[in-house]
């Protein structure tokens, strides 16, 4: 915020102050306060504020806009026909108010009060080529070829160009040209009503297509829909194309709106569909083999019309492509190829001569009659073809199946059912096939039965579980139902049809017919039995045991819970007796039924009995009351149940657990006497043996610790002996020891020191080898790198030399040798003849701040060389970058020879600056022009003396410093004078014996030279040639200052003022151009000074336009002196044309250089 605040409080007291520098290229707005008018003031000015005036800002810089820019301007100032700003009686601008400006590339100029920039300095947009913007005109105007324009017009602006804005115009797009490749188009759409690039009147939403290959570049009234590839034909694929109206097509046929059609290769190798057509797809090519074929529906006939409802089979080998409206019956399809156990069951569609069929006779019949002639088919007919043989169907005929055989085992069967009588049949252990009358019945069975019949579970082992195990996959319906009986088991079929059953005992295959089923079995299971908790098919026939859980009840209601285990069987005397057999399955739970009879004789003997009883007798109790007794009153061995033959060989009483708790208390009580009776008669016999073990177990131990301690004394006794011989031993051997290991280790450490050696010579071997290797081939490898670098270098050098040799010779050729001669002598020659014309013997031209040493220079420049310049110099810094290059010789200033000069542009680095150098070459003569100018001079004037040339130069160096820091410019050239001129002071001058006495008879020449660093009008200042030492040339010559208050300038904006200087010195054969106080040229003071555009003209000598540059720059100097005799208007007109010839010059040189850049470059890149 501080620093902000400082700035703003800075510009304040900027605008606020009484003296406002204002910088070149910077203006300011000063409001009147007493007039509310604003003025624009421009620098370079102090500006002394007055007190009725305020500043409105601070100096601001001008708006410059370079080459190739452009800016827009709001509200501009209102201009006359020269170009003049307009101001209203009160002294204001007048502005175009809501009014736009486009202003291209000029000098910088300042903003009136009321303009504002509505768009910054913008590059020109560059139309490529095959590029255009499409503009649209807002206002009606007339361009500068003639052509009316009326708003909301439309056109383009093609390319190559540079478009330069209007403010009447708008552009739309920038629209590129659409590239049309080989089989590509563009499909195109009419904006409005007019005429295509081909001539062709279109109407708006008209629709057409170009097709040549190129680019095209869309009008301002099309649009490009789409670009539209050719659909490329092969013999295997073709085009179907609609017609969306009538039109000719590319064949030359007519065809109507909706029509289809087919485009192959036949007709054209690559199509591409036109505005009227629509392409519905690419049909691919149908190929069909000998061993396939197709039927077409709705095929084309041979007048092109689909015949709609109709057939046509085709036969491979064959290719062709559907046409529009076809289409195929299921595809491609295989030839039916039958073998021995196969067949096709057929079906005609409609009545036909079937000669495909043969009668089913004899083999002998069949030689002898053949075949038949046809056999007559009626639609719905049925038949049967059987293999081998191929097999097409026609159109007529209906392929319903494909019959195969069936191969049957002997224990496999399928059911057949005819579908004329409905019929249903078994038929097992063969293989057969079906008819053309017969088919596949699926026989259905009851869930249960399904869900037995894919049981994992083995009927035998797995007969006490509950679950029914895996379930395997869906049976086949069609299948004869087979059940393999196990051993020892027995299973029930009962056929509905015919009322009847059979029994199948084990082990055995039963297969049902078609009206059988199974018997399922519905037995018991579980403890306690439940019913309808066991499912099975076959019926085990035993032994086997089941468990039952059954609740008794004693006679002194002590209610009891057995679990009872019964031994069972089927007793069967005659498995081949129908009744026997049919009476295992006349009780369908025969276990449950079993269960409850043995349950109930149990239950009515034991509710006779006392509980204590029943506790100590209850397998007596419980076996009489199942089995009873016989007539001996002995317990019968079984029990047999007549019905089903079902025998009871055994009882096992498993478990009695008392259900009430009074009867399991005194059950536990009587256990627990029981169990404590025998526990203490177990611990007294207990404790007994114990006491015997203890009192062995001390008598042994007493009499082993006796044998222990002898024992002991006896090892005591050999534990000395062996310590004293111990001793003995190590006396005498300890030194005997200690020699033989160091013995021992010496030789160890001899042996392994030389094995050290050894394998440390060795290991230096190896290294000194692998380092001389190494060595080796280090060496070779930096030969062979080289060898090849040399190689490579040579040949590069040799590549170089022959593409520098050809690229020379080419440039040469191009160039023309009659052409490069031409160009050295052209310029010389000139400057020669132009010298001679003028009668000056030679000519020096310098920068005007480089002081030269004249006293041995001159003796060369005179006696000039005619074909050559002697030397010469480049005019400012600015102006001797174009001939500077990185070669030294290109050094102009040592005094080269032009010849030399243009004979090194042949190089390819001079070549590109042949035209800077023919530019240079076009400002001497224009030196030469203006000094001729000078010498017809008819008024010569007095130069002033020696103090008032000091006093004027310290004037000039006082208010009018130079922006580099120099104090003046030297007049430099080298001429003869005469004896008139004036000598320079003596304080500066240095002994020169010979200067006035060998000069006094030389003719005195004057030297027009251009400085840009002068700050005179135009920089144009006129100087006599001066021979003069040293001394006196790096003095200034002695200067005229004229300040003049103008109010226009020539860009429109005001002007503060110009310097123009001029000297010159007495005896001269005419007076300088210079400006003088005159009255005459006071008194045009009241109208817009005329402008010479004299920097314009010496700009537009640069440029490589002659002689149109050198007579602008003629008009311009015309028009300065005409203005210095008081001719304003001839003034005002030669400064025009001057203007217009510079301008062209300019332009022309600016695309003369830019094509020389391109085809200098398109050179080089193509060398």
């Amino acid at each position: 915020m501080s620093k902000r605040a400082t700035t703003s409080q800075l510009d304040t007291e900027r605008t606020d102050s009484s003296i406002i520098r204002i910088p070149p290229h910077h203006f300011i707005h000063v409001l009147d306060q007493n007039t509310n008018i604003a003025r624009v003031e421009i620098g370079p000015l102090t500006y002394i504020r007055q007190d009725n005036e305020r500043v409105l800002f601070n100096p601001t810089r001008m708006t410059m806009i370079p080459p190739r820019h452009y800016c827009v301007i709001l509200n501009p100032v209102v201009r006359d026909d020269e170009g003049h700003v307009q101001f209203d009686t009160a002294g204001q601008a007048k502005l175009r108010h809501a009014d736009l400006e486009i202003r291209l590339a000029q000098d910088p100029f300042p903003l009136y009060p009321g303009e504002e920039i509505q768009k910054d300095v913008t590059p020109l947009q560059i139309v490529y080529p095959d590029t255009a913007l499409r503009l649209q005109a807002l206002l009606d105007f007339e361009e500068e070829d003639g052509d009316k324009r009326v708003a909301g017009d439309e056109w383009l602006f093609e390319g190559p160009g540079t478009y330069i804005p209007r403010k009447e115009v708008m552009v739309l797009e920038t629209i590129k040209a659409t590239v049309i490749r080989e089989n590509q188009a563009i499909r195109l759409r009419a904006r409005k009503e007019g005429v295509d690039r081909s001539g062709v009147r279109r109407v708006t939403g008209e629709e057409w297509q170009v097709c040549k290959v190129g680019a095209y570049l869309p009008g301002a009234h099309e649009e490009v829909i789409d670009i539209v590839n050719a659909f490329i034909l092969t013999d295997k694929k073709a085009l179907h194309v609609r017609a969306l109206r009538p039109f000719r097509d590319a064949g030359g046929r007519d065809r109507r709106t909706g029509e289809e059609w087919l485009v192959t290769l036949a007709d054209r190798e690559a199509h591409i569909p036109s505005v009227a057509e629509e392409v519905v797809g690419v049909v691919d090519v149908t190929t069909l083999s000998s061993r396939q074929y197709c039927v077409i529906l709705d095929p084309v006939g041979p007048d092109g019309k689909p015949q709609l409802g109709q057939k046509r089979v085709v036969k491979g080998e064959r290719s062709f492509f559907l046409r529009p409206g076809e289409h195929l019956e299921n595809g491609i399809q295989d030839v039916y190829v039958l073998s021995e156990e196969e067949g096709l069951v057929l079906r005609a569609v409609e009545a036909f001569a079937d000669t495909e069929a043969q009668e089913e006779d004899d083999e002998e019949e069949q030689e002898k009659r053949g075949k038949r002639a046809g056999v007559q088919r009626r639609p719905g007919d049925r038949w049967m073809l059987r293999g081998p043989m191929e097999y097409v169907p026609p159109a007529t005929v209906e392929v319903l199946l494909r019959q195969q055989a069936i191969p049957l085992d002997e224990n496999e069967g399928i059911y057949v059912r005819d579908i004329k009588t409905g019929k249903v049949r078994a038929v097992i252990g063969h293989t057969y096939m079906l008819t053309q009358d017969e088919e596949l019945w699926e026989k259905e069975l009851p869930p249960n039965v399904e869900v037995l019949l894919t049981s994992s579970r083995d009927p035998l082992s797995g007969r006490s579980e509950r679950e029914q195990g895996l379930v395997g996959g869906p049976r086949d319906k069609t299948r004869v139902v087979s059940y393999r009986v196990p051993h020892n088991a027995a299973v029930q079929v009962y056929d509905y049809r015919e009322k009847k059953a059979r029994v199948v005992f084990g082990p055995d295959l039963v297969m049902l017919g078609p009206d059988e089923q199974f018997t399922v079995l519905s037995l018991s299971g579980d403890k306690p039995k439940r019913a309808n908790v066991i499912k099975a098919i076959c019926l085990l026939l035993g032994p086997d045991f089941c468990t039952d859980i059954i609740t008794i009840e004693t006679a002194d209601h002590a209610r009891l819970q057995l679990q009872l285990s019964y031994n069972w069987h089927f007793d069967i005397k005659n498995r081949s007796d129908p009744a026997q057999a049919t009476a295992l399955f006349s009780v369908p739970d025969f276990v449950g039924d079993a269960c409850k009879a043995i349950a109930s004789r149990i239950r009515g003997a034991v509710a006779s009995v006392q509980f204590d009883d029943f506790h100590k007798n209850s397998n007596r109790i419980i076996c009489s009351a199942v089995f009873g007794f016989d007539e001996k009153l002995a317990v019968r061995s079984s029990l047999r149940f007549g019905q089903n033959g079902l025998v009871i060989s055994s009882v096992d009483i498993q478990s009695v657990e008392p259900v009430d708790q009074r009867t399991r208390d005194a059950l536990q009580k009587s256990v627990q006497l029981a169990i404590e009776i025998t526990t203490n008669s177990q611990e007294a016999a207990a404790r007994h043996e114990a006491e015997r073990l203890e009192q062995e177990a001390r008598g042994r131990l007493e009499r082993q610790r006796i044998t222990d301690q002898a024992e002991a004394e006896r090892a005591r006794k050999e534990l000395l002996e062996l310590e004293a011989l111990s001793a003995a031993v190590e006396s005498t051997g300890a030194a005997k020891a200690e020699a033989q290991s160091r013995a021992e280790a010496a030789r160890i450490q001899g042996e392994a020191a030389v094995s050290e050696a050894k394998l440390k010579a060795e290991a230096q071997r190896i290294e000194a080898e692998a380092e001389l290797e190494r060595l080796s081939k280090a060496r070779n490898q930096e030969l062979n790198y080289k060898k090849e670098i040399d190689h490579l270098e040579v040949e590069k050098q040799q590549k170089l030399a022959d593409i520098e040799s050809q690229r020379f010779k080419q440039l040469v050729d191009a160039i023309g040798s009659g052409t490069l001669t031409e160009m050295a002598r052209a310029g010389p020659e000139l400057q020669v003849k132009l010298l001679q014309a003028l009668g000056l013997k030679s000519t020096l031209i310098t920068d005007g701040s480089s002081p030269i040493n004249l006293f041995t220079t001159a003796n060369g420049l005179l006696g000039a060389i005619k074909s050559t310049l002697c030397g010469f110099s480049l005019l400012a810094p600015r102006t001797a970058a174009f001939i500077q290059h990185e070669s030294a010789a290109w050094n102009i200033q040592s005094g080269l020879a032009l010849e030399k000069v243009i004979a090194d542009l042949t190089t390819p680095k001079g070549t590109s600056l042949l035209y800077r150098l023919k530019t240079n070459q076009a400002f001497l003569e224009l030196c030469v022009c203006n000094m001729a100018l000078n010498t017809d001079a008819n008024a010569p004037t007095a130069a002033p003396s020696v103090g008032e040339e000091e006093e004027q130069q310290q004037t000039e160096q006082g208010t009018n410093p130079q922006p580099n820091g120099d104090l003046g410019h030297a007049p430099i050239s080298s001429q003869p004078v005469k004896t008139e001129q004036v000598s320079p002071p003596a304080s500066e001058s240095t002994s020169a014996p010979e200067g006035p006495t060998q000069l006094d008879s030389l003719p005195k020449e004057h030297l027009t030279v251009i400085d840009e660093n002068m700050e005179i009008s135009n920089g144009v200042c006129s100087v006599a040639v001066d021979t003069s030492p040293p001394a006196s040339s790096r003095s200034s010559p002695p200067r005229q200052q004229h300040t003049k208050q103008s109010h226009a300038h020539a860009n429109g904006h005001a002007r503060l003022g110009s310097r123009s200087g001029s000297m010159s010195y007495a005896g001269s054969p005419r007076p300088s151009l210079t400006r003088q106080p005159s009255a005459t040229t006071e008194g045009t003071g009241d109208g817009p000074k005329p402008n010479d555009y004299l920097v314009l003209a010496i700009l537009a000598c640069f440029c490589p336009v002659w002689p149109i540059n050198i007579v602008g720059l003629t008009f311009s100097v015309m028009s300065r002196y005409s203005l210095q005799q008081g001719n304003v208007d001839g003034a005002r007109r030669l400064g025009r044309n001057a203007k217009i010839l510079s301008i062209v010059s300019v332009v022309g040189g600016v695309l003369l250089i830019t094509a020389a850049i391109i085809i200098n470059w398109g050179f080089i890149l193509k060398s």
